[in-house]
């Protein structure tokens, strides 16, 4: 067993994987899992709480966000990286579109054009998943 800094941040202000910090908490809503005309599968990955879809068959991943930490706030925040039709933070506009309810979660509003910081890094994951599942579910990426 490792010993954690107060903070439960290594160096670098990466954060420790979030079973090493708190028992896994239940994911509160459904998996969207796609199946295209041409045969092929596409869901975001549940980690624990979902359908594995390595079940399915081939699996084909692809990052399309990440959580990173902003220094200069002392907060985390989501970046797209692949999202078809979204790039750069997540902003109150994205979850807006995806219908997402953050009502539970912790987090703050600031410059550039409304994105969204958290305090907590689980917070700023459920986030992550529920906006993008819910512009999903909205048909409106991936």
């Amino acid at each position: 067993m490792r010993a954690l800094p107060k903070n439960g941040v290594k160096s670098r202000n990466r954060p420790l994987p979030v079973s090493d910090l708190n028992p896994v908490r239940p994911f509160p809503m459904n998996q969207l899992i796609t199946i295209r005309p041409d045969g092929s599968i596409t869901g975001l990955d549940f980690k624990r709480a979902g359908l594995d879809l390595r079940k399915l068959g081939k699996a084909q991943t692809e990052r399309v966000s990440e959580v990173t930490f902003a220094e200069e706030r002392q907060q985390w925040l989501v970046q797209y990286v692949a999202l078809p039709g979204m790039q750069g933070n997540m902003t109150l506009f994205n979850v807006a579109q995806s219908k997402a309810d953050l009502s539970k979660l912790t987090y703050f509003i600031g410059a550039p054009a409304n994105t969204l910081y958290f305090p907590d890094y689980e917070d700023a994951v459920a986030a992550e998943v529920a906006v993008i599942q819910g512009l999903r579910e909205q048909g409106l990426c991936l």
